[in-house]
């Protein structure tokens, strides 16, 4: 099966155009070579893609700057690893341009299972192709649970505090963003009940459309900015704290 400009669609109180990235977590589900994703307000989409459209809202910021709207991403990456073993740095050089920091293990216990050279484009409000460039996707695996390690350099991504975006720590000198929401995923004809509507208004809950029954899991997320690339851990429902974020953030960052 293969799908093709499936274009994924929901409703967040703030949104960002930081997300292309993050939604490779779920490609390990899909069967063939390509998924493109486009970030829009009112979104609906097929259950299998509802939690990758979650990770709009991985890091805080707004999706207008300076009183400009920013550009939509949008991505492709096989759903097959390109790597099962950690790329050299001569290799992240060819394919991206620029060399960084991919940890293999992790001290509690993730373990790297693939990777993906990722491509994107930005596109303005028009339509119009703005930039194109090459991020990479790190997945890794403990037990049953997954993070997604993310890793871009473009100038349209910004790092910063949100709606469910903190500053959680400084170290060597770099900001580390610590995100944590509960997205509530529904069918694409469900109605936001009145507690729904002020859980949404007042942020304890996110909501995604196009799952076939009511579903509710927990994201969070760690982004960094270091030597001008952009880093972010990502999960759903790992059971995990801030501080077990905060700290995998800091050995990517204390890697070489």
């Amino acid at each position: 099966m293969n799908i093709d400009n499936n274009k994924i669609k929901n409703s967040f109180p703030k949104s960002t155009s930081k997300f292309h990235s993050k939604i490779q977590l779920t490609l390990d589900e899909l069967p063939e070579k390509k998924e493109i994703y486009i970030m829009n307000r009112r979104k609906t989409f097929k259950r299998g893609l509802a939690i990758c459209a979650a990770a709009v809202l991985l890091i805080g910021t707004t999706a207008f700057a300076a009183g400009k709207l920013v550009p939509m991403i949008y991505s492709s990456s096989s759903s097959i690893p390109d790597y099962y073993s950690i790329p050299t740095e001569q290799e992240l050089d060819k394919k991206l341009g620029y060399s960084a920091n991919i940890i293999e293990n992790f001290n509690n216990g993730f373990e790297f299972t693939g990777g993906n050279i990722v491509d994107n484009k930005s596109k303005d409000e028009n339509g119009d192709i703005t930039e194109e460039f090459k991020s990479f996707s790190a997945k890794y695996k403990n037990g049953d649970k997954r993070i997604t390690l993310s890793i871009d350099k473009s100038d349209n991504f910004e790092v910063g505090e949100g709606t469910h975006t903190i500053l959680a720590d400084k170290y060597q000198n770099i900001d580390i963003y610590y995100t944590n929401y509960i997205n509530k995923i529904v069918p694409p004809d469900y109605k936001l009940t009145e507690q729904d509507k002020i859980d949404e208004e007042n942020g304890s809950l996110v909501f995604s459309y196009g799952s076939d029954d009511i579903e509710t899991q927990e994201l969070q997320s760690v982004s960094w900015v270091q030597e001008g690339i952009t880093y972010n851990i990502m999960g759903f429902e790992t059971g995990m704290s801030q501080e077990d974020f905060v700290n995998m953030a800091k050995e990517v960052i204390d890697y070489k």
